[in-house]
Order: structure tokens, then sequence, then C-alpha cells
């Protein structure tokens, strides 16, 4: 703080880390102040805070994100952040997919008495229940408690009735759904990277431009 003066530190480009900084400064010290009160006490509260306050140390990892070779790291975890807001819109449109055909599954499959004799009731009984089991079957982990396949066991007790709506709420899921994700999680990740590139490349102009003009008046 005392080489970049108050105003840099506290609202430069690099303010952020300053932030931070200072908040593990501020930890250390309240760290150490806690450990002299609470040292001859038995104050649970106070101790309990303590081991926070040490816990919090562990956020000094983050600072090797300021490391050169963590450029790539960097720019994951930037799309990771970037795209947040993606993942719950997804998620969204995800469970209300699920809603909808879990409220079918309930109202046919968990109704009917072949799902009782074949002892599938359990995972069709409820909405939440058959969106669980919906959510595995399009995942891959379509079994029962004994190993057994749910949707071939469905398909040889229901037939055509089953696998038709089977397959194509599938295709909607996986196919359609799962892709879809996929592909703006991508794009949102790429374009906050190419954003982070073009905000590096106009402070190393800033930067060139401020040397420059430092030289030409040096030279004067």
């Amino acid at each position: 703080m005392h080489l970049l003066r108050c105003r840099v530190y506290w609202t430069g480009e690099e303010r952020f880390w300053n932030w931070f900084d200072v908040f593990l400064a501020i930890s250390g010290v309240t760290d150490v102040t806690l450990q002299i009160v609470t040292e001859d006490t038995s104050d649970i509260f106070g101790a309990s805070l303590l081991r926070f306050c040490r816990l919090i140390r562990l956020a000094r990892i983050v600072k090797v994100f300021r490391l050169k070779f963590m450029k790539d790291l960097r720019l994951m975890v930037k799309g990771w952040i970037a795209g947040i807001r993606t993942l719950a819109l997804a998620f969204t449109l995800l469970f209300v997919v699920l809603y909808v055909i879990s409220g079918f599954a309930t109202m046919t499959i968990g109704s009917s008495q072949l799902t009782s004799e074949v002892g599938l009731q359990v995972y069709f009984d409820t909405i939440p229940a058959a969106m669980f089991t919906a959510f595995r079957c399009f995942t891959g982990e379509c079994v029962n408690d004994t190993g057994h396949s749910i949707t071939s066991i469905l398909g040889a007790e229901f037939g055509v009735i089953f696998i038709l709506p089977f397959v194509a709420s599938y295709m909607l899921v996986t196919m359609g759904i799962f892709n879809v994700i996929l592909a703006v999680y991508v794009d949102i990740t790429m374009k906050a990277a190419k954003e982070n590139e073009a905000v590096t490349a106009e402070q190393y102009a800033r930067e060139s431009i401020r040397i420059a003009r430092m030289t030409r008046e040096l030279l004067k």
C-alpha cells in the first residue's frame, strides 16, 4: 500500500487481489487476538471462532491464480463462474421436463397392477420418486435393487405402450436438452475466455502507452 498509494491499491487493476490480501491480514490478526483472549478460558464459542479463523488461512491457496503458469486454470474458473447462470437455467429446464414426464409416469406406471407385481411400485408411487428414477434412467443407472434393468422389465410387461414413450423422452432429454446445455455452456465459457484476453490486451496497451509517455518525458 505504501508503494502503490491508497487510491491505486484500493481502486486499481489489482484491487480484488489487494482486498483479498487485506481480508487475509484481518483474519490473521483476529486469529492471534482470539488465541490470546481464549488462552486461559474455556469459552466454546471463542474456541470455535478461533478454529474458523485458522481455517480461513486455507484461502491463501487462491493466490496461486496470480501466477503466470496458472493462466489456463484461471480462465477455466472464470468461464465456470460466467456459466453459473446458464447452469441454473438449464437445471430449471431439466426439472420442468422431468416433472412433466414423472407426472405421466406416476399416473400410468405407478397406478398399474403390473408394476406392483414386478416389484417396481416404489420407483413410481410418488412424483419425486418417479423424477429420481427418470433421471437415473436418462443418465445410465436405470436398475432396481437387484441390479436388473428397470426399462427392460417395464418393456417386457407393458410392451410398445412403454417402449415408444420412453424412447421419445430419452431422445428429448439425452440427445436434446443435455446436448443443448453442453453447447450453450461451452459457448459462454469461450466468450468469457475471449473477453478475458481482450481485457488483458487492453491492459497491456495502456501500460505500453504509459511507459511511452514516461520515456518521452524523461527524454525532454
